[in-house]
C-alpha cells in the first residue's frame, strides 16, 4: 500500500501546548494532541489541574471530556451525551473494556491517553462521525483500528471514501526494537536490522485502513516519533513508569 501524507507543516498547526490537524479543523472537527508539557495520564499527580489547564486553551468544558480505560485490546464504544464526564477525573469512570470510541453526537470530546502507542483520528465528512483509537502493539494485533471502522460503517452509515484519518505520534520503526516472537503475531510491520527486529505500527494500521478501503491521500501522519523526539513527547520506552500520558483528543463542532 503507498504511503500516508507526511510533510505535517501541510497539514498540522503548532501550539505551545499542542498539535492540531488543520484538515480537519477546515472540516468542522477538532482533532490534535498535546507535548510533553502536561502529564495527562490517569496517573497524573495533577490530572483535574492539567486536564483542565489544556483543555481551556482548547475552549472546552473539563466536565465534557470522555475517555476509555485502554486495556490495549481491540473492543470499541459507541458513545453519546449520557458518557459526557466518564473518566474526566479517574480511570474508574471511564468507559471500560475498549480502546477506541466514535461518537455521531456535536461537541463531546473524546480522548485516550499514549506515550509509545499510536493514536489514531478518524472524521467521517459526509456522516459527520469522528473517533478516536488508542493502537498499540497488543490492539494493533486485534485489529482495533478495523474494528473502529466496523462499528462506524455499521452504527452510522460511514463509507471509506468519506474518511480522513490522522496518526499521532508515537514510537516508530527506527526505535521499536522488539523480540523475535512478534513474528507470530505480524506478517508484516517488521524491519530486520543489524541482527535486530523493530515493529512498525504505522505500516501495520496502514495496510488495515486499506483493507477497509480508506485510501492512502486521505491518511495524514505526523510522522513523530516519541523515543527520538523525547524531548517533546512522553516515552514509555525511553522513560519507563515515569512517563507521562499525551492527550489525543478529537471533537466534532
Amino acid at each position: 500500500m503507498p504511503m500516508a501524507k507526511t510533510k505535517p507543516a501541510e497539514f498540522l498547526m503548532k501550539e505551545s501546548r499542542y498539535y492540531q490537524f488543520r484538515n480537519f479543523l477546515d472540516k468542522g472537527t477538532l482533532a490534535c494532541f498535546s507535548n510533553r508539557s502536561l502529564d495527562l495520564g490517569f496517573a497524573s499527580a495533577d490530572i483535574e489541574k492539567n486536564r483542565k489547564e489544556f483543555l481551556r486553551k482548547l475552549g472546552i468544558n473539563y466536565a465534557d471530556l470522555v475517555c476509555c480505560q485502554q486495556p490495549h485490546g481491540g473492543k470499541v464504544g459507541i458513545v453519546g451525551k449520557k458518557d459526557i464526564g466518564k473518566g474526566v477525573a479517574s480511570f474508574a469512570t471511564a468507559v471500560p473494556d475498549c480502546d477506541a470510541l466514535v461518537t455521531v453526537e456535536r461537541n463531546i470530546p473524546l480522548a485516550v491517553f499514549t506515550a509509545d502507542c499510536l493514536s489514531i483520528f478518524i472524521f467521517a465528512t459526509k456522516r459527520h462521525a469522528v473517533g478516536i483509537v488508542h493502537a498499540g502493539w497488543r490492539g494493533s494485533k486485534e485489529e482495533i483500528i478495523k474494528n473502529t471502522l466496523k462499528a462506524m460503517f455499521d452504527k452510522f452509515g460511514v463509507t471509506p471514501g468519506e474518511l480522513l484519518i490522522g496518526f499521532g505520534p508515537a514510537i516508530r520503526s527506527c526505535c521499536y526494537e522488539v523480540t523475535g516472537e512478534f513474528k507470530d503475531h505480524f506478517q508484516d510491520g517488521l524491519i530486520e536490522k543489524d541482527g535486530k527486529i523493530y515493529l512498525d505500527l504505522v505500516k501495520i494500521n496502514l495496510a488495515q485502513l486499506g483493507s477497509m478501503g480508506v485510501t492512502p491521500e486521505n491518511v495524514f501522519d505526523c510522522s513523530f516519533c516519541t523515543a527520538h523526539n523525547n524531548g517533546e513527547f512522553f516515552s514509555y520506552r525511553k522513560e519507563g513508569k515515569a512517563a507521562g500520558r499525551m492527550m489525543s483528543l478529537v471533537m466534532l463542532k
